[in-house]
């Protein structure tokens, strides 16, 4: 989905500040299991994919619009989006002289939200302006397979996990801004246990790039009399791309 903060046209006069903010808060929960039992042969498994995409944001924008504060111009989109992803399959190939049991799990989750703070074209006037855009994205992912027979069992289980967020806030398209105090540009993806920022101070621009994945996979086989295989991987990719600037 789409969350918006808008100023598209028209006069804004304050005798304070002006605050256009955007914010999207959401959490996916997601349990999946699977489980098989039989005399020779038990298959269980079970699957996860969960997908949060679309977009957050705030602005000013157009050559008509005009917002002018005895204080503060801010401009912020907030997201902060987590998927939580449990899947286990379970199977059991009980009798003596089974032949086999295969337990899987997998589990996918990709979260890829836009995430941007603008003034376009507009005349802005105040104390100060601050323009951020921030993202807090997270995932919490497990997978687990599990398997007993008496001749051949594998347990094995997958998590794959990407963020590829797009976090993007600047200043364009000819806007004026004038401001007593200073001008802020700042785009950030964030987890809330790191704090490794990157400044460019004198600019007033900061691009801080955090993102939080945690994750594990398990697999457990145990035949009795034959052999037991346990496997499990897990993958985590951060992708996220994000740009602050001043044009």
């Amino acid at each position: 989905g789409t969350t918006t903060a808008a100023i598209d046209g028209g006069d804004v006069d304050s005798e304070s500040t002006v605050t256009v903010s955007a914010k999207a808060d959401q959490l996916v929960t997601v349990f999946t299991l699977g489980g098989a039992g039989a005399d020779k042969f038990a298959l269980g498994g079970s699957a996860s994919s969960n997908v949060a995409g679309g977009t957050v944001e705030a602005r000013i924008t157009g050559g008509s619009t005009d917002v002018d504060a005895k204080g503060a111009v801010a401009v912020t989109a907030t997201d902060d989006t987590g998927l939580e992803a449990i899947a286990g399959g379970v199977a059991f190939a009980k009798n003596k002289g089974s032949l086999a049991s295969i337990g899987a799990a997998v589990v996918n989750n990709d979260v890829h939200r836009t995430v941007r703070a603008k003034i376009e074209g507009a005349q802005v006037d105040g104390s100060q302006v601050d323009v951020t855009a921030t993202s807090k994205p997270s995932i919490t992912a497990g997978a687990v397979g599990g398997a007993l027979a008496d001749k051949f069992a594998l347990g094995g289980s997958v998590a794959l996990n990407k963020i590829a967020n797009t976090v993007d806030a600047h200043i364009s398209g000819n806007a004026d801004v004038t401001v007593t105090g200073g001008v802020t540009v700042r785009a950030m993806e964030l987890d809330s246990d790191r704090e490794r920022p990157f400044l460019l101070q004198d600019l007033g621009i900061d691009v801080v790039d955090q993102a939080g994945i945690l994750a594990f996979a398990g697999g457990i086989g145990i035949g009795v009399s034959g052999a037991g295989v346990g496997a499990a991987v897990a993958t985590n990719q951060v992708d996220s791309s994000l740009t602050a600037y001043v044009d």
